[in-house]
């Protein structure tokens, strides 16, 4: 069997797995992905995720990805930094992304906070890797606008029962100081009294 057999052949599989209904990948456009349904004359399948004539690129320090048109490739390639070391690299450097305090939405099954929210009937979130507490008030905030107001409530209400248990136990500190002071002052008083009782 010729490879261009088999080509054929596992063209004809996909093609017949698209028309029978087989169930697609929810996610999103893969490369090699079948696109095309069985009414389409002709199979459809997705070669390239890249803009045609695009190469992409990648920084040194950060694995930052990037794509460039083709005719600048040798600019690109030749950006320095202050220190005289190459900007950019068209070899993935596989440098972790640095995601800051790596904050998860409280919608996320994976969030600490997702407890909270679990029993309010809120859809879950797949958002993750925020980078500092402000861009997720604000993703929250713009995004899951109901969850928003639900959680400051939550907050209000936290904020509220922390005072209360502060409170009480500012009162009872203080009936046990009264109490202290009081056992003391009682003392000197009974002497007091029975110095003054005593006979000379």
């Amino acid at each position: 069997m010729t490879t261009e057999n088999a080509t054929q052949e596992s063209w004809e599989e996909a093609i017949k797995r698209v028309s029978e209904g087989a169930p697609s990948t929810p996610t999103a456009m893969q490369e090699e992905q079948m696109i095309s349904t069985g009414a389409d004359e002709f199979p459809t399948k997705v070669s390239s995720l890249r803009h045609k004539g695009y190469v992409p690129y990648w920084d040194t320090r950060t694995g930052g990805y990037n794509e460039g048109p083709q005719y600048l490739k040798w600019q690109i390639g030749e950006i320095k930094r202050p220190d005289g070391s190459t900007m950019y690299t068209f070899v993935d450097p596989k440098t972790p992304p640095d995601y800051g305090l790596d904050l998860y939405c409280p919608l996320n099954a994976d969030s600490p906070d997702y407890y909270k929210v679990k029993n309010m009937g809120f859809n879950e979130c797949p958002r993750k890797h925020v980078p500092n507490h402000n861009a997720l008030d604000l993703h929250v905030q713009k995004s899951h606008k109901r969850a928003f107001a639900a959680l400051a409530q939550l907050r209000t209400e936290s904020m509220r029962e922390e005072d209360r248990d502060l409170q009480r136990q500012v009162l009872q500190s203080n009936q046990k100081l009264i109490q202290s002071m009081a056992s003391q002052i009682v003392p000197q008083v009974v002497e007091e009294e029975d110095k003054d009782k005593t006979p000379f």
